[in-house]
């Protein structure tokens, strides 16, 4: 967190955004201002976004606010990727969450068995 900015780099020696695929990148922008300290104890826990600035070579699609965490399976119409019937999701596409969380359920594997899970269930 730099000032009234964060910056978020999208390549970790864990976890990379994987090239060549249409990626949902899932960042959780509550919990990095918590652990950059941005409240003042006792203080209500909301904030804006003004604006966001994407710094990289990329297309893209949408951009959308949410206090929900989706899954592949309960993304809205207008925020998904299509499949055709037989194809796997994951196959095609990509799923990034930020910040990365330590400790089990938080690496990719596990992210894809998740959404594997919603999408089969």
């Amino acid at each position: 967190m730099n000032g009234n900015s964060i910056q978020i780099p999208l390549q970790d020696a864990n976890q990379a955004v994987p090239f060549g695929k249409w990626t949902i990148i899932c960042i959780n922008a509550l919990q990095i201002l918590e652990s950059a300290n941005a409240f003042v104890a006792g203080q209500n826990k909301t904030f804006y976004m003004r604006s966001l600035q994407v710094t990289a070579n990329v297309q893209v699609k949408g951009i959308y606010t949410s206090d929900i965490k989706y899954t592949v399976q309960t993304l809205p119409k207008d925020m998904g990727l299509k499949t055709l019937k037989g194809q796997e999701w994951f196959a095609l596409y990509s799923w990034f969450e930020y910040p990365f969380q330590d400790g089990p359920g938080s690496g990719e594997a596990e992210v894809k068995e998740n959404n594997q899970a919603t999408v089969n269930g």
